[in-house]
């Protein structure tokens, strides 16, 4: 879930170490996908006659402080269609399932309507991109846009 919001916001087909590891094996060494590993999956893939290779279908694996990307125009009006919400603002790999439970079970819905408390400052600084705030883990950036982007898929 969480690489699927990414990739709506951002256009990139990115992971975090951590997820990527809930996908295929990890090398250690390289911190992305084992190589040996997925050469041996595309080698049984063949002999059942898929055209494709594994690597063209799993993410790219980054590590916590690297880029995955900026927030596109689109991604902006589709979390904040007032256009309050100003596009650019780096993203950082996702990571972990939060999100997703959140989505799940709901718990945006109640988080936004706590959003809509915060402090004037604190809304107005989630609307504008965090352009203030160094680039840092999605989970400390992106509670406040991510309840925007809920909010307006969830919108009637």
């Amino acid at each position: 879930m969480a690489g699927y919001v990414l990739w709506q916001l951002t256009g990139e087909k990115v992971t975090g170490v951590g997820e990527a590891s809930g996908m295929f094996p990890i090398d250690i060494k390289t911190k992305g996908f084992n190589a040996r590993m997925l050469k041996q999956f595309d080698e049984l893939n063949a002999e059942e006659g898929f055209p494709w290779e594994i690597k063209q279908i799993l993410p790219t694996v980054l590590t916590a402080g690297e880029s995955a990307g900026h927030l596109t125009e689109a991604g902006a009006r589709m979390m904040d269609p007032s256009n309050m919400l100003q596009a650019s603002i780096h993203l950082c790999p996702p990571e972990g399932d939060a999100g997703t439970g959140m989505v799940a079970t709901t718990a945006l819905g109640r988080v936004w309507a706590m959003f809509q408390q915060a402090p004037q400052c604190l809304r107005d600084e989630c609307r504008r991109g965090f352009k203030s705030l160094p680039l840092c883990h999605m989970s400390e950036v992106l509670p406040y846009p991510t309840l925007l982007f809920w909010q307006n898929l969830h919108s009637p």
